[in-house]
């Protein structure tokens, strides 16, 4: 009688185990489901563009570029026999750089100096005998005419021996040789790269909300990365008289690269700050950007749904951007979240 009950109580038991495993077993189910239906909305914040007049000091950037950039091209054919300077040396306008052979040019214009000297001495002696009437006038044309063909030949080789002289035309540093001893040149074969960097250009884009607000000559402080704290001085030397495809105008502006302590160089990143009246702008945090500011777009939410949109850039300040284009003024956009979204996500906001 106690086996059957044993087994009886055995045999519910296990009904029992088997019930509450089933049971669990839809509850987790259920659970994965819910959370399956949530994890389908990813949660983003959001912000909205709208309308602030924000202060007037804008920095807009640009790259250093120098002054003058020169590609020095040989005008004289021959063998390089002499280099007096190379890559990296700093160099004066009318700095001798190298020689080309000009041995057999020198031979020549020894022979045309001499018959030019020759025939100057015959036209001194045609116009003596041709006031005394010993001689025509044709005559003494055809010792003028042969004494101008031999200076003019005598010029055209002075030319060519000068040209195995090459010198350079500018100021600055020698950036790149491109020669060595014994290479042949011919006319327009390049020989140096040298950059003039006393002077600097800095290049920037200027939106047309402020572009009628530079003048030519403005003064411009410049800041850059390598320099931190120290504030360059500059003055606008150019404004475009036509925008580009983006609405914004090139300006150049030109600094003088004098400070032993705080050198430049081109290639430098630098920032123009500008101090212009206070404008009300349509501005979003730059959280929102997503992509470079070159190729900026944002998420805008429409029903629920996340949707990519390019936008264009004017002004940027600390922590927001102007948009001038792709946004209406309300809608709502994605702050932080952008990573985990693709064209037509669900979302929900937090």
């Amino acid at each position: 009688m106690k086996k059957f009950i044993i087994i009886a109580i055995v045999i519910a038991s296990a009904g029992l185990v088997a019930f509450t495993l089933m049971n669990n077993k839809k509850e987790m189910q259920e659970e994965v489901a819910s959370l399956q239906v949530k994890s389908e909305a990813i949660p983003v914040t959001i912000t909205e563009l709208k309308e602030e007049k924000l202060e007037g000091n804008i920095k807009i950037s640009g790259t250093l570029e120098p002054n003058t950039e020169l590609a020095l091209m040989s005008e004289a054919q021959g063998k390089v026999v002499k280099l007096y300077r190379k890559k990296g040396d700093k160099v004066s306008q009318g700095t001798l750089l190298l020689q080309t052979d000009n041995d057999l040019i020198e031979t020549e214009l020894i022979a045309a100096k001499a018959q030019y000297e020759k025939l100057g001495k015959d036209v001194a002696r045609f116009e003596k005998l041709y006031q005394e009437d010993a001689i025509t006038e044709r005559d003494l044309e055809d010792a003028r005419l042969g004494l101008k063909q031999a200076e003019a030949n005598y010029k055209a080789i002075q030319k060519r021996l000068n040209n195995t002289y090459l010198k350079s035309p500018i100021s600055g540093v020698i950036h790149e040789d491109f020669v060595e001893i014994g290479t042949y040149v011919a006319p327009g074969t390049k020989a140096y790269d040298i950059v003039d960097v006393s002077k600097l250009k800095l290049n920037i884009k200027v939106p047309e909300s402020y572009i009628l607000e530079i003048r030519d000559g403005q003064g411009v402080d410049i800041t850059t990365d390598v320099h931190p704290g120290i504030t360059f001085k500059g003055k606008v030397t150019n404004i475009a008289e036509k925008a580009d495809n983006t609405l914004k105008y090139d300006v150049e502006i030109e600094l003088v690269n004098n400070q032993k302590d705080e050198p430049l160089k081109a290639g430098m990143y630098a920032v123009a700050n500008f101090k212009f009246e206070p404008k009300p702008a349509m501005v979003v945090s730059r959280k929102a950007i997503i992509g470079s500011l070159k190729n900026p777009s944002v998420f805008v939410i429409e029903n629920g749904l996340a949707y990519q949109k390019p936008v264009t850039i004017g002004n940027i300040y600390e922590d927001k951007v102007q948009i001038i284009d792709g946004l209406k003024n309300g809608e709502q956009i994605v702050l932080t979240g952008q990573i985990n979204l693709k064209e037509g996500t669900k979302v929900s906001t937090l």
